[in-house]
C-alpha cells in the first residue's frame, strides 16, 4: 500500500505557517482570496507577522508588478507615486478604466475613444480616421509603403487625468487638451462617475430612428463604462493652456438620403440639403463638418470641438466599454486567417463626411443550427436568417456547429447604425459553404475597392449576407455578398505587400469595403496585462 505523508503539523509555538514563508510569497497567498488592497489590508489583523508583512513597502511593489505589469521597461507609463502601496491603490481605481469605449450620447455616429495610462497619466483619445498620406494620390494606394494600409489613425486627445501626491494621499485631477483655450468648458470642475444605466442620444440625427431606444443594442449602452461629469457651477479660472479641474472619483432633425444603403451605395441626388437649419450641439456633430480633403490638424480640431461641446451643452459624457471579441482562429486553413478586433473600413460615402471611416467589431463565432437566428436578429421588424442560408443550414446535422465572421459597428451613420450587424458570412461546414456558393452567381474574381476606386483581383473568397438599411435603419434587410481575401498589391520595388487585405463586397455593385486592423491594439499595453 502507499505511505500517505501526514500534513505538516503546525507550530508548537502557534505561530502561522504562512507567517513562515517569505513575505511577497505570503501577500502572493493571501491575493488568491481577492486583489482589493481594502481586503489585503484585512490579513494584517490576523497576527503581527501579517501586519508587519502588510506594512512593508516592497510587498506593495510584488503586487504592483504581479498584478498590474508595473516593470521597469513600463514603468514610464505610471504615475509618478513615491510609496508603491499608493500606487497600487491609485491602480486599483483607475487602471481598470483603460479601454476601448464607444461613445453612445452621439448614437448613430457614435466615435471610438480609447483610455489609457501614458507618461503618468490616464489619458482619453478619439481615434479618427482620415487619408494616409502615401495613399493620396497614389492608384495603387498604399503600395511602397509595406502594409497596403491606406487609412491613417488620428489620435485626439480629450482629457488627461493626472495624479499628485500628498499628505492626504493621491488627489487627482482632469485636464481638457481638447479645449486649449478653455472658451467651451470655461473652466467647469469635473468628476468621474459610473456609467448610468439608460443612455440616451443627445444629437438630433437619432430622431431618424423612430424606434432608437431599441436599436441602441446593451453592448453599447454597456454595463461598464465610465461618466464625465461636469460640476454645475464653475469652480476654477480658465487656464491659458488647458481647461482643468480636479477630478473625484466615483464607485435640428438632419434630413438624410432618400434611397437604400447597405452600407452601400447612394443615390448622390438624394443628399437633400442635410444639415440644414442645424444649430448649436448638432452644427458641430455636423458630417461635413470635416471633408477627406480637409488636413489632419482640421479633423482634430473639430473632433475636440465635438466632444468638448457635446460635455459643455448635456453636462456629461457616458462612455460605454466596447467588449472584446471572441478571441479565438478557427483551425481551418481555408477559413479567413484574420486576427479578431477593431477594423475601420472607408464606406466612402460623401454624405456621410467626417463620419465615413466607420470602425467595426470583427470576430468569429459558433452556433448550433438552431441558434444561427441570433446572428441575423434585428432590434426592430427585419428580416431573420435569409431564406437561402436557412434552406441550406436545415440539411445540417442539429449538434453540429457552424462557423462564421461577423462584423459589428462600433461607430455608424444614419442607414445602419452603431451597434448593429453589418455582415455575416459562413465559413464551416465546408460542405454548407459549397453549396450556399453553387445555389449563387459565381464567386467574385476582381472587385472594385471603394476606397481607391481601383479595380483589384480577389484571392479567395466566403459567401455571406450583408445589411440593407433604408434611412433611420427603415426596413433592415439581408442581401447576398462576400467576405473577400485580396491579392497581394506590388509596392515600388516589385514586392507584394498588404496581402492579408480583407473586405466585404454587396452583390448588387461589386464594389467592397476593405478593412484595416486599427493598429491602437498592437500599442496599447493593457491588452497584454493581466
Amino acid at each position: 500500500r502507499p505511505v500517505v505523508p501526514h500534513p505538516p503539523l503546525p507550530p508548537a509555538d502557534g505561530r502561522c505557517l504562512l507567517d513562515s514563508l517569505p513575505s511577497a510569497l505570503t501577500v502572493t497567498v493571501c491575493s488568491f482570496l481577492s486583489y482589493e488592497w481594502r481586503k489585503l489590508e484585512r490579513h494584517a489583523c490576523l497576527c503581527r507577522g501579517f501586519r508587519e508583512r502588510f506594512s512593508e513597502d516592497t510587498v506593495w511593489q510584488h503586487l504592483c508588478s504581479d498584478y498590474w505589469f508595473v516593470e521597469e521597461e513600463h514603468f514610464s507609463q505610471w504615475p509618478k507615486i513615491r510609496s508603491w502601496r499608493a500606487l497600487y491603490q491609485t491602480l486599483e481605481q483607475w487602471a481598470v478604466l483603460e479601454g476601448f469605449y464607444s461613445l453612445p450620447a452621439a448614437f448613430p455616429w457614435c466615435l471610438l475613444l480609447l483610455l489609457r495610462f501614458e507618461r503618468g497619466c490616464l489619458v482619453a483619445e478619439a481615434l479618427r480616421f482620415c487619408p494616409a498620406a502615401e495613399a493620396q494620390g497614389s492608384a495603387l494606394a498604399g503600395s511602397g509603403a509595406g502594409s497596403g494600409r491606406v487609412m491613417k489613425e488620428v489620435p485626439v486627445r480629450l482629457l488627461e487625468v493626472s495624479f499628485v501626491e500628498d499628505t492626504d494621499g493621491v488627489r487627482a485631477s482632469i485636464a481638457f487638451p481638447a479645449d486649449a483655450s478653455g472658451q467651451i468648458l470655461k473652466g467647469r470642475g469635473a468628476s468621474v462617475a459610473p456609467l448610468p444605466s439608460q443612455v440616451a442620444s443627445v444629437l438630433a440625427s437619432a430622431t431618424l430612428f423612430p424606434q432608437h431606444h431599441k436599436v441602441i443594442p446593451k453592448w453599447i449602452s454597456a454595463s461598464r463604462g465610465l461618466s464625465i461629469q461636469l460640476d454645475s457651477d464653475p469652480t476654477i479660472d480658465s487656464a491659458p493652456d488647458a481647461s482643468s479641474s480636479s477630478c473625484r472619483a466615483g464607485d435640428a432633425k438632419e434630413s438624410a438620403a432618400e434611397g437604400e444603403s447597405e452600407d452601400g451605395d447612394i443615390d448622390s441626388s438624394s443628399e437633400g440639403g442635410e444639415g440644414r437649419g442645424e444649430a448649436g450641439l448638432d452644427a458641430h456633430w455636423h458630417a461635413h463638418a470635416w471633408q477627406a480633403s480637409s488636413s489632419e490638424e482640421k479633423l482634430k480640431m473639430v473632433t475636440g470641438h465635438m466632444l468638448c461641446h457635446m460635455l459643455s451643452s448635456s453636462g456629461s459624457l457616458p462612455l460605454a466599454l466596447i467588449r472584446s471579441p471572441l478571441e479565438y482562429v478557427l483551425d481551418d486553413p481555408q477559413a479567413p486567417h484574420l486576427r479578431p478586433g477593431l477594423y475601420v473600413g472607408d464606406y466612402g460615402h460623401h454624405m456621410y463626411g467626417q463620419f465615413k471611416y466607420e470602425v467595426l467589431l470583427v470576430e468569429f463565432r459558433e452556433c448550433t443550427r438552431e441558434n444561427v437566428g441570433e446572428l441575423f436578429a434585428r432590434p426592430v421588424d427585419g428580416e431573420g436568417v435569409p431564406r437561402m442560408l436557412q434552406q441550406i443550414l436545415d440539411g445540417v446535422p442539429p449538434n453540429e456547429t457552424c462557423s462564421f465572421l461577423v462584423g459589428t459597428k462600433v461607430t455608424g451613420d444614419i442607414h445602419v447604425p452603431a451597434g448593429q450587424a453589418t455582415f455575416v458570412a459562413l465559413l464551416s461546414p465546408r460542405y454548407a459553404r459549397e453549396q450556399l456558393d453553387t445555389a449563387r452567381e459565381a464567386q467574385p474574381r476582381q472587385v472594385i475597392n471603394r476606397s481607391t476606386r481601383q479595380q483589384e483581383c480577389v484571392h479567395s473568397s466566403w459567401p455571406g449576407f450583408g445589411t440593407l438599411a433604408m434611412p433611420g435603419f427603415g426596413a433592415p434587410s439581408w442581401a447576398s455578398g462576400w467576405l473577400v481575401r485580396l491579392e497581394a498589391l506590388p509596392d515600388d520595388t516589385g514586392n507584394q505587400t498588404g496581402g492579408d487585405r480583407f473586405g466585404f463586397m454587396w452583390d448588387r455593385n461589386q464594389d467592397m469595403v476593405v478593412l484595416e486592423y486599427i493598429p491602437s491594439q498592437l500599442t496599447s499595453p493593457f491588452l497584454s496585462r493581466k
